[in-house]
Formats: C-alpha cells, sequence, structure tokens
C-alpha cells in the first residue's frame, strides 16, 4: 500500500517517464535478485548510461522503499492481531520467563528478592550513525500511527477514508523533504535528539514498562513487587562525550545540562496539569493536610505550586540558554543570583514576589524554595499524595496517572537524562604532566607506572592544595579543567560517572580523580575505566587488583565500582571470535576479582549496533553472559539507528526494556552453563587462529588500506553529515587511527562485512579438521550460550554478505593491480559461509532458513537495495573522476543512506 501511494506521488510531482523508468529499474531489479545475469546487465547498463537529472529520483525512490520495509515490518513487530511464531517475543517476554520459573517448581518468595535488584540503564550515546533526517522520522512515524488506525476492523468508511487521505500527504511530504542533512549537527543538536527520543517514545513506554512488569507477576503469581519497586535508569553521553570530539567543550555540557533541565520542565508541566484535573479530591487525610497546609482540594493545591515551579524552572534555565556566551558554568548559588538578576521568574502572584532590593542571601534563600532543582523536589510531594490516597483506601486511583508521574521523575530526573562525561585517556596523562612541570617535580611522561601511582595516591590523600593560583596550561589542558571545574559545580545526580576511554593503567583512573579534586568535587562520582582493545582486556583485572589492593583507593569509592567493556575497537583490533573472547574473560575475572575485595561491580557494556561492534539480538546477548555478570544490573550503550530501531515508538521501546527485564533475571535466575575446559580450550585455539588472520590481512598486507579506500564509500562518508564527530582520531593514521563506525559503515555499503567475519570461517575449519572438533564444536552449539549465540551472530551478518555485489564495488572502482586482494576476501567469505551451513548440518544454500521471518526480511529488500548499490557505484565512479556536480555528490549521499536502511544499520 505504502509503494503504490509512493508511485502515485511521483507521478503526480515528477511525471509519468520518471514513474516508468523506476518500474523499469524495479523489474529488471527483482530479475536480478533471482539469479537473472541478462537482466543485471541490463540494469547495470540502464544505471550508468542514465542522466543526472534521473539519479537523484531514482536514489530517492529506492530508499524511500527500503525505509517504508522498515516502518511496516516495525509495525508488525508490535501489531497483536498478527501472530509470528517466527520472531516470536512473547516467547522471550518477562511474562513468559515468570511461566517457566513457576512450572519449575520456584516460588515467588524465591524470585522476589532477584526481580527486586533488576536494573537497567539504557545509555544514549552520541555515536554518529543515525543517517535518516528526523523530519523523515517523524514522518515515518505518523504511518505507523496510521497503519495502527487501520489495523482496527470497525472503522468507519469515512475513518478509513481520512487516514488513507492522511497516508497519501504523509508520503508526498516525504518525497518533497531533502533526506540528507546539508550541515554536520552540532552536541547541542545530537543531544535534543535524544531528548526527543525521550519526549516522544520513552517518556510514555518507561510506566507502561514498569507497570506490565508487575502485572505479569500479577498474572502468573499473584502477587505484585512493591511501589518503590524501579528498575530503570535512563542516561547519555550527548553533551558529555567529548573523546575525539573537539566540539564537545564544558560550555556545551553545561548548555545540554541546562536544556535538559527546561525539556524535563516543560513535559512534566504538562504531566502535573493533567494530574491535578484527575486529583479533585475535595478532602485528604490530615497529616498531608498538616504538612502542606492546605485544606479543600488539597492534592490540587499542592500540585498547582508544582505546576508554578516548575514553570519557573523552565523560565529561568531557557533563560540561561539564550543568555550571553560568556556564563560558562555557574554554581547553584550563582545561578539563583543570577536569575533574581535577570528577573526571570514570579511566582504564585503577589504574595510570592521577591523583593529585588532584599539582601542577596535572602533571595538566594526564597529561589531555592521555589525553583526544582533535584528529583526530590517533586518526587516527595508526590510520594506523599501517592501514600495519602492509598491510606484513605484509593490505591487503583494512586496506581494510575500519579504512578506514571512518579516512574518518570525516577528514570529520568529533573535533568531529563543523567549525563556521562567521556574523555581519552591521554588528556588527563597530558594535564596532570604539565601540573607536574610547573612544580619543576620531573618528567612524568617519562615515569614509571609505579611512580605515577605513588605520586597520585599521595596528592589524592592531602590537603594541600595542588592548583596553582597564576598557572597558564595549554588550551587542551585548560579545557580538560574547566570540564573538571564544571563537573563538581553540578548537583549530585546530574554527572552519573566519569568514563576514561583506551584506559591501559591504574595512574589512567587515578588521574582524573586527582583532578577532579583539584575543584573539590563534592559528590564522589565514579571514575570508570574503558578497557578497549585486546590487550587492554586482557590486561583489565590486573590493573583493578592494583587498584582494589590499594587501601586508599577502596575507601574512596566506597564499596562501588563500574568498568566499561569496549566491543567496538576490540573487534576492530582483534576481529570477531578473539574480541568477543577476550570480553568474556574479562567480565569473568572482574566479577571474581570484585567478589574477592567485596566489592559491588557493574559492568557497563559498550555495545554499538552491528555485531562487528558487539550488537546483536539484545536477549540471546545477554542470556551469553558469563555467569554473575548480570548480578548488579546492566548498563549499556544505545546509539544511532538502534535507538530509532529499539526506542523510537512507544510500543518498540516497551518491547525492548521487556526483553532486557527477561534475560537479566534469567541470566541471575538460571545462570548459563559454565564453559568447560574443553570448551576454553577450544575458544582459545579459534580466537588465536581467528585474530592471527585479520590482523594479517588488516594491518599486515601493505595493499590492504589502498583497496579497502577504493572499494568502499570510506572517504566519502564525511560528507554525510551523521553526527559532530570526527571520523578518525588521527586523521592521517590508518585502520588503526579509524574509529570503529565508519569501519563497519564502509564494509557493509559494499556488502562485504569483513570486519565481523574475517578469520572466523579459517579458525572454525581448523578444528573442525581436527579429531575431536567436531564432536566439541557441536557441544559448545547445544549447551553453551556463549558459544551458540556467536555462530548465530556470524550466521545473520553472513546472510547480508553479497560477494557479487563487493566484486561489482571492485572492478568499477578499485585499480586492476589490487583486482588480487578482493578476490582472496571473497573467497574467504564464501569460505566462511560453508563452514558456518555445514556447523549448522544446512544441506542447502541458504543461512538463516530456521528464521524465515529475518530470512524473509533479507530476502524482500534485494530488489530495492541491488539498484542503490549500483548506483552508488556509478556515482563513486563518476566523483573519483573528478565530478563536481552537486547532484551527483547529492545522489551518492542518498545511496549511501538507503544502503544503510536496507541492511538496517550503518555502524
Amino acid at each position: 500500500m505504502l509503494s503504490t501511494l509512493l508511485e502515485e506521488t511521483v507521478r503526480d510531482t515528477d511525471g509519468q517517464t520518471v514513474l516508468d523508468i523506476l518500474n523499469k529499474i524495479s523489474d529488471y531489479s527483482r530479475q536480478a535478485g533471482s539469479g537473472d545475469k541478462q537482466a543485471q546487465e541490463q540494469l547495470v547498463t540502464l544505471l550508468d548510461i542514465m542522466s543526472d537529472d534521473l539519479i537523484i529520483p531514482v536514489a530517492r525512490c529506492f530508499s524511500h522503499l527500503l525505509n517504508f520495509i522498515n516502518t511496516t515490518e516495525q509495525h508488525q513487530l508490535t501489531n497483536k492481531s498478527i501472530t509470528s511464531s517466527e520472531d516470536d517475543y512473547a516467547s522471550r517476554s518477562f511474562e513468559a520467563l515468570l511461566v517457566r520459573l513457576k512450572d519449575q517448581g520456584l516460588t515467588f518468595a524465591q524470585i522476589r528478592p532477584t526481580l527486586e535488584k533488576l536494573f537497567i540503564e539504557i545509555v544514549l550515546t552520541a555515536h554518529p550513525t543515525e543517517a535518516t533526517r528526523r523530519s523523515i522520522i517523524q514522518k515515518h512515524n505518523g504511518l505507523d500511527e496510521c497503519l495502527r488506525v487501520l489495523d482496527n476492523p470497525n472503522l468507519t468508511d469515512y475513518e478509513e477514508h481520512s487516514v488513507k487521505v492522511r497516508l497519501r500527504q504523509l508520503i508526498s511530504a516525504t518525497w518533497l523533504t531533502d533526506e540528507i542533512r546539508t550541515i554536520r549537527p552540532t552536541p547541542v543538536e545530537e543531544a535534543s535528539w535524544a531528548m526527543n527520543t525521550i519526549e516522544d517514545s520513552l517518556w510514555k513506554a518507561v510506566p507502561e514498562f514498569i507497570k506490565s512488569l508487575n502485572l505479569s507477576c500479577e498474572k502468573v503469581y499473584g502477587q505484585t513487587l512493591d511501589q518503590d519497586f524501579q528498575p530503570l535508569k535512563i542516561s547519555s553521553w550527548t553533551g558529555g562525550d567529548r573523546d575525539g570530539n573537539a566540539f564537545v567543550t564544558h560550555k556545551v555540557t553545561q548548555t545540554v545540562i541546562n536544556t535538559g533541565r527546561a525539556r524535563f520542565a516543560k513535559i512534566m508541566m504538562e504531566d502535573i496539569r493533567r494530574l491535578s484535573q484527575e486529583l479533585t479530591m475535595r478532602s485528604a487525610d490530615q497529616e498531608f493536610c498538616d504538612k502542606y497546609k492546605v485544606d479543600y482540594e488539597p492534592y490540587r493545591q499542592v500540585l498547582r505550586l508544582l505546576r508554578m515551579r516548575l514553570k519557573a524552572t523552565m523560565d529561568f534555565f531557557e533563560g540561561l540558554i539564550t543568555s550571553d556566551d560568556q556564563v560558562v558554568y555557574l554554581t547553584q548559588q550563582q545561578a539563583l543570583e543570577r536569575q533574581t538578576r535577570m528577573e526571570l521568574f514570579d511566582i504564585d502572584h503577589a504574595q510570592d514576589t521577591i523583593d529585588i532590593s532584599n539582601s542577596v542571601s535572602r533571595t538566594f534563600q526564597k529561589a531555592t524554595q521555589n525553583l526544582i532543582m533535584n528529583d526530590e523536589d517533586l518526587l516527595a510531594p508526590l510520594e506523599d499524595i501517592y501514600a495519602s490516597l492509598v491510606a484513605r483506601n484509593q490505591k487503583e486511583i494512586a496506581d494510575g496517572f500519579l504512578l506514571d508521574c512518579i516512574y518518570r521523575i525516577r528514570t529520568f530526573g529533573v535533568t531529563l537524562f543523567r549525563l556521562d562525561i567521556r574523555q581519552e585517556s591521554s588528556r588527563h596523562k597530558k594535564a596532570v604532566a604539565e601540573l607536574v612541570d610547573f612544580y619543576h617535580l620531573g618528567n612524568y611522561l617519562e615515569w614509571s607506572e609505579d611512580e605515577k601511582v605513588d605520586f597520585l595516591i599521595k596528592e589524592l590523600s592531602t590537603a594541600r592544595p595542588l592548583l596553582p593560583n597564576h598557572w597558564q596550561p595549554s588550551e587542551e589542558t585548560a579545557e580538560v579543567l574547566a570540564t573538571c571545574k564544571l563537573i563538581a559545580q553540578q548537583p549530585k545526580g546530574v554527572i552519573n560517572c566519569y568514563i576514561i576511554s583506551m584506559a591501559t593503567c591504574a595512574s589512567d583512573v587515578l588521574e582524573v580523580k586527582l583532578l577532579l579534586k583539584l575543584y573539590d568535587e563534592p559528590n564522589n562520582i565514579g571514575i570508570v575505566p574503558l578497557f578497549e582493545t585486546l590487550n587492554d582486556l586482557e590486561q583489565a583485572p590486573k590493573v583493578m587488583r592494583q587498584l582494589f589492593s590499594n587501601e586508599f583507593y577502596n575507601q574512596m569509592i566506597d564499596g562501588e565500582q563500574m568498568v566499561m567493556v569496549g566491543y567496538s575497537d576490540s573487534a576492530k583490533d582483534a576481529g570477531f571470535f578473539a574480541a568477543g573472547w577476550a570480553q568474556y574473560k574479562a567480565q569473568e575475572n572482574l566479577v571474581a576479582l570484585a567478589q574477592e575485595f567485596g566489592i559491588k561491580l557493574t559492568l557497563f557494556h559498550g555495545r554499538g549496533g552491528t555485531i562487528g561492534r558487539g550488537g546483536s539480538p539484545a536477549h540471546a546477548a545477554l542470556l551469553s553472559q558469563p555467569p554473575g555478570s548480570l548480578e548488579a544490573g546492566l548498563r549499556v550503550t544505545e546509539q544511532g539507528e538502534m535507538i530509532r530501531f529499539k526506542f523510537g515508538l512507544p510500543e518498540i521501546a516497551r518491547l525492548s526494556l521487556d526483553l532486557y527485564a527477561s534475560a537479566i533475571c534469567e541470566a541471575n535466575l538460571l545462570p548459563p552453563t559454565q564453559p568447560k575446559a574443553k570448551w576454553r580450550q577450544t575458544m582459545d585455539k579459534l580466537s588465536k587462529i581467528s585474530c592471527d588472520e585479520y590482523r594479517s590481512v588488516v594491518f599486515h598486507t601493505p595493499d590492504f588500506i589502498p583497496y579497502f579506500r577504493q572499494a568502499t564509500p570510506e572517504i566519502e562518508l564525511s560528507n554525510l553529515n551523521l553526527g559532530s564527530r570526527a571520523a578518525k582520531r588521527n586523521i592521517n593514521g590508518g585502520v588503526e587511527s579509524l574509529r570503529a563506525i565508519p569501519w563497519i559503515f564502509a564494509w557493509t555499503q559494499n556488502r562485504l562485512t569483513l570486519p565481523t567475519w574475517l578469520g572466523t570461517g579459517s579458525a572454525l575449519k581448523e578444528v573442525l579438521a581436527s579429531e575431536d572438533g567436531p564432536s566439541i564444536l557441536v557441544e559448545m552449539m547445544q549447551s553453551w550460550p556463549f558459544f551458540s549465540t556467536r555462530i548465530g551472530m556470524l550466521e545473520m551478518v553472513l546472510s547480508k554478505v553479497d560477494t557479487e555485489i563487493s566484486a561489482l564495488y571492485e572492478y568499477k572502482l578499485v585499480e586492476p593491480r589490487l583486482h588480487y586482494l578482493g578476490a582472496d576476501l571473497r573467497n574467504r567469505a564464501l569460505e566462511s559461509k560453508e563452514v558456518i551451513m555445514s556447523l549448522r548440518g544446512d544441506n542447502g544454500h541458504n543461512l538463516m532458513q530456521d528464521s524465515p521471518w529475518i530470512y524473509e526480511s533479507i530476502q524482500k529488500r534485494i530488489a530495492y537495495t541491488l539498484p542503490l548499490h549500483l548506483l552508488q557505484i556509478e556515482l563513486l565512479y563518476r566523483s573519483r573522476r573528478g565530478s563536481t556536480d552537486p547532484r551527483i555528490i547529492k545522489a551518492l549521499m542518498i545511496t549511501i543512506t538507503g544502503v544503510a536502511a536496507g541492511m538496517r544499520n550503518t555502524g
């Protein structure tokens, strides 16, 4: 239906001739997808000779069709009138888990402690992988809303007609809107996108999700959890992640915090308005009335005051956002004093008007009472209303919209999300080195690790200030210090933690602690080392042991530590098998280490969207984690297009969160199998063989980098304004300096998806050739979730590999002397496919046959992705031969976003 409406729109706006060409391309593409080589040649010829005027409409049409597939598939997943056994959410849901637990004889009393400890923290990152503009995404969401209405079998003719008119309007508007961003987004705009996801989807989904967990408990066991059950938090890196992004400054971070506060106040103000319309009871219990000094319609009186305070808070922070840029960061008192000078608020009419002529201290005290500055300012009165209603036997009312509001405040906080700060370890080392040099204590960078740790611990344990009064640090260090100062000035709960990317040693952690101590950071925020490369993951337990063994450090962390496990860079560094096994062992060892020292350990998973960056079906991935690794809950990054696919619509968001909850509880109540010694030995062997081959090709083949840059659109990706951050940490470096996202993105575009499978086929083949290899691998697949999940992920990614399409990129774009390398890589891909199929016992020719829904999803995209690939090849050829026609560049960007939509991920 959507395709037909798009055809009608194209005919009406661009003419029948354009539509005829599009239909001809579609016919050729479908035939080529069925194996018709002549049709493929005709398609190549047609696209090669296509005029520049037609290139953009063709690219746009197939890009839109792929997005329509995504929209309708997403709709199908949440359509309760369609039963889908192939990808059945119901069998993996939280409720289904409870049924299994009850069938196994577990009582609610036995599982309740685990359920009460359930904790999920979703961290929305700033990583630039969302290729679709928000203006287009909003229209796709509108299509979904229309499809939901059409599902109603009782629509009147008029209602059905109205919905279809609306569908036509949305598709016409989509066709007439540019898909490509003309300018690169700023970090503040990236943060705004995360806030939009909260406002448009998660705001509604969160209370529904939490209530659904309790409803499932009641349905299966006849009991529920307490009202204070709070299993979810939402955090973000947007505006806080400065690793490799010079545009994220302390000014930007403060602006994002202020924006989040203003946005929260605005959204919550509407909720409080609705709540005051519902809670119109004429009286309450005497304790409540006495506490708040209210009488008639007491709840409304309290809510009215809260709404006024929210309005004042919104006005104040919006004023800070739009005020002069010289206000970088403000202490709470400075901010409130400044608010008074600007006369930004007026609360509760005349009786609450502040006399500007009064002393600053009196003004500060009054303003503090009226602004919503922390969660308790809202939670306390709402929880009091809840308790009052329950005390008067009105729990059913209390558990309605009031409880929704309480869940939202607990989940998002008054800043809308809690912010993580992230910076690369070398920046902190340089800052400390400059301090040491200023005091003429030596060359810090040349000190041994033990010398650095001794110095840092000594400085941390002394009360003497270290920051010089007249010190002039370098520009980079000044920005690091300004960020630390900003962190120290935030109220508790605004900043979650400080993440150190590329952490390698104990001094990396202590350096950040010392820099924060310079400004007397009062909240003792967690310092989180991020272990990313293969070597760093292997050394992580040793590094943390050194820290935990230090009595002073143990006192500082107060028995809690978060460690972040990097998936993207480890896979880029060592390949799929080696990285996955290193991540598994690092988590095992860190869990054991934390238990040894009596420390509560939270593992933070830095997953990306694609399998090559740690992405995978959430439920299966969590159940494949080491036993005990989820006891403290789950903290995980979500980014780019995966935020939209998992959380872009309320019902999809609720289902995604439900799967997380189900998997975490199952992993803790029914722990996965501990790997046998022979399984470990086999994984060691698979890791070494695959890593050696991966590194041999990627890092030690002289022609690899030239081939990579010619055979993929890696160079052209910089023109696609995905995000504010640069594609490389070092613009002059090779693969090692390339960020994991464009590394994956580029290989996805030419359909070789090399980073995910390279080395795995050879490793599996060698193990299968050994005497006990086949039986051991079969046993591992059947009994070890970690291994079976990895094979399933390989099967998924290899099903998207198309060696014929990658060969077309090569033949047109790569100089002949490098063709030998492409032939070798394609042979390795085909070999990997054959090994996986033999391991699965599949005598056919296709992967994913046991997952028909996914297999069909991949197949039906072929007719739309093939023209985009062929057109992209031609456009790359023209642009690389010197074409500066803006139509060529724009069409190229459209093909990149279209293929990304077709593959369901970018990086």
